[in-house]
């Protein structure tokens, strides 16, 4: 994460940024939480740092979370003719992100924002119909003093969706926009029970795993501006989707997603032909385990919350498809090897940058090695029917 010149700073995240007090400058523009910043003879990170003032930052802020949980189950009562309910007791366990989940997605994304610092969950079973978010949830949550968010967004992006720049805008990279995201396929012929300050941009598509959500970040008006919070509201069909989501995210995408992390794909060159094999070999892994389970366990879901329907999709991975899952990650290795054998005739007369060639080689097949079992763990668990509706629990 590159930033503007390094001071040693006091760092405060929050849903918006970082709040910092400056003091001696750095001679380093690249943050690194794992860097020693400091040169004392006891190392402190900015790791280190963030997590203190995480902690302090969760403890100010369990008292929003809390009132924000009191809110959202008042309009749930309020709508229940609507098919919208509110489960207090799965959300109420951990209403605020925990201080661990905060550094690794700040490690993951190289950002300081935290955007679901405070978060919860809504259920409305008529999620596709997009009037009673527009004339019953959202005015229940203004009601309240609660208002969607603004965000920055490009504004290309905006325009491919048909959005047409107001005077002021044109030329400009970004714009701010209401922070929604209605992540639903076939309602984008209901743009029009939106308010019009949401039809723009509000509608975009189903996850590449099928999973389907609305997701809307708030601020209480009434706060100062300087001390404003977002709160993360996911809105869902119901408890079994919900089940599904935290079946798909534990045993899942939280290996899946470690593919990102590998440091050779990082590194390396986009044109390398290792990479860009490799690259596909991830590709046909992530294919593979969508649609024989993640579509399927969210459809079946779906089915349930929605419609009642009870005779859900098989979920099962044949013993052809694991076999050609455990193919593709050998070959996944081979390139790596490649990559990594051509990374160390570069450096062959530098002793650092071999030993740091090395350990990333050594890194990257650990992780790879890691999301392979984890997996296979998973298919297994799927398989064998898994626990898909038992209740389970905010991480």
């Amino acid at each position: 994460m590159n930033t503007l010149a390094i001071y040693n700073y006091n760092v405060y995240p929050s849903a918006y940024g970082i709040r910092t007090s400056k003091a001696a400058p750095s001679n380093s523009n690249n943050v690194n939480f794992r860097s020693n910043v400091l040169p004392t003879r006891k190392s402190t990170t900015i790791g280190d740092l963030l997590m203190k003032q995480l902690i302090d930052e969760t403890r100010s802020t369990q008292a929003r979370a809390t009132m924000f949980l009191d809110v959202v189950e008042s309009i749930a009562n309020e709508l229940t003719k609507h098919g919208v309910s509110f489960d207090r007791a799965y959300c109420e366990r951990h209403p605020v992100k925990s201080n661990e989940a905060c550094m690794t997605k700040m490690q993951r994304s190289g950002s300081l924002k935290i955007p679901d610092l405070i978060r919860t969950t809504l259920y409305c079973k008529n999620l596709n119909d997009l009037s009673i978010l527009s004339d019953y949830i959202l005015p229940a949550f203004e009601k309240r003093g609660y208002s969607i968010a603004e965000t920055e967004v490009l504004l290309s992006d905006l325009m491919k969706k048909g959005y047409v720049p107001k005077h002021g805008e044109v030329g400009r990279k970004e714009i701010k926009v209401p922070d929604i995201d209605i992540r639903i396929n076939d309602v984008s012929d209901q743009v029009t029970k939106l308010p019009e300050r949401l039809r723009a941009h509000s509608i975009s598509h189903a996850q590449g795993s099928g999973y389907e959500d609305i997701q809307i970040r708030f601020i209480n008006k009434y706060d100062p501006k300087r001390n404003q919070k977002l709160h993360e509201l996911i809105i869902l069909c119901g408890k079994n989707y919900s089940n599904a989501k935290h079946w798909d995210s534990t045993k899942l995408y939280d290996f899946t997603r470690q593919f990102g992390e590998m440091k050779f794909l990082i590194d390396a060159a986009n044109d390398d032909k290792d990479i860009v094999i490799a690259k596909r070999y991830i590709s046909l892994i992530r294919n593979l385990i969508s649609s024989e389970i993640s579509k399927k366990a969210f459809e079946n879901a779906k089915n349930l919350d929605m419609y009642g329907i009870e005779d859900g999709l098989p979920i099962k991975v044949l013993s052809d498809d694991i076999k050609l899952l455990k193919n593709y990650f050998i070959e996944i290795e081979a390139k790596v090897d490649a990559y990594y054998q051509k990374e160390r005739a570069k450096c062959v007369n530098n002793k650092t940058k071999l030993r740091n060639v090395l350990n990333n080689q050594k890194e990257d097949k650990k992780r790879l090695s890691t999301i392979r079992d984890g997996l296979l763990e998973a298919i297994d668990f799927y398989n064998k029917g898994g626990n898909l509706k038992e209740p389970v629990y905010l991480d």
